[in-house]
């Protein structure tokens, strides 16, 4: 069970990684929209690379992760 969990976190599994950018395609548009903003804004000089550089995990992670992650839940 636990070499599931690494071979579906393994780089050279990339089906898994393209299927899961183009089916969850809200974050992945709003990953790589962000990603277009942080990019123009760095090259205007209006954000440093030191700003860049601490925004980028959070723009990749956007590109992975899932849909799931926006949806509101209330527990009434």
């Amino acid at each position: 069970m636990q070499n599931d969990f690494l071979f579906q976190i393994s780089p050279y599994n990339s089906i898994n990684m393209k299927d899961r950018i183009f089916n969850n395609w809200k974050t992945s548009v709003l990953g790589i929209t962000l990603l277009i903003i942080a990019v123009v804004l760095l090259f205007m000089r209006i954000i440093t690379l030191g700003e860049f550089s601490a925004f980028f995990p959070t723009i990749l992670g956007l590109i992975y992760v899932r849909d799931t992650v926006l949806k509101i839940t209330s527990k009434v």
